[in-house]
């Protein structure tokens, strides 16, 4: 894994989920290099992954291995808890380039510890979707972008968050 990639999974507490999975992909035949991009994993929550393959381009049954290559990674992604995210899987001739969702079982962004002492507060905006009865959370620099939806305000509250409801109707904002 490149210092750049421990770097990031480090600074998300994901880095040892990630050293595991590498671990996993290069016991998958053929593939030669599995590197990870998580810069954006406190937006998306997702996890990038490209693996680096070898199959000979003369080989026989290479459709074949191919398709066995890739049902492997992606098995081996679900044992990770990571879904399909609705993204391509693209071959770039000698990469894999796979986004997966991450499952429940790893650290969602807006779970993240974040300290008050060392860090300033994080601010969300809560607006009430009435169809859904939930909140949902968005980062007031970028509205468009969701960062999760909750049943109470209550639940919104972490460390180092602070939560700003917003009535869209009347454009009054309260803070908690």
């Amino acid at each position: 894994m490149r210092e750049r990639d421990k770097e990031a999974a480090q600074h998300f507490g994901i880095l040892d989920r990630l050293q595991k999975l590498e671990s996993d992909l290069l016991t998958v035949k053929g593939i030669t290099d599995v590197t990870f991009d998580v810069d954006n994993y406190d937006e998306i929550h997702d996890v990038c992954i490209l693996t680096r393959y070898d199959i000979p381009p003369a080989a026989e049954d290479y459709f074949a291995q191919r398709r066995s290559q890739l049902s492997e990674i992606l098995q081996t992604c679900l044992k990770h808890d990571l879904f399909p995210s609705g993204d391509r899987i693209e071959d770039y001739g000698e990469h894999w380039y796979i986004v997966r969702r991450c499952g429940k079982s790893w650290p969602r962004p807006q779970e993240m510890a974040v300290s008050e002492a060392t860090e300033p507060l994080i601010q969300l905006n809560a607006e009430w979707i009435p169809y859904m009865k939930a909140y949902r959370l968005y980062d007031p620099h970028c509205p468009q972008k969701t960062v999760a939806y909750v049943d109470t305000l209550e639940e919104a509250a972490r460390p180092g968050y602070r939560i700003v409801e917003c009535d869209a109707d009347t454009m009054h904002v309260e803070c908690y």
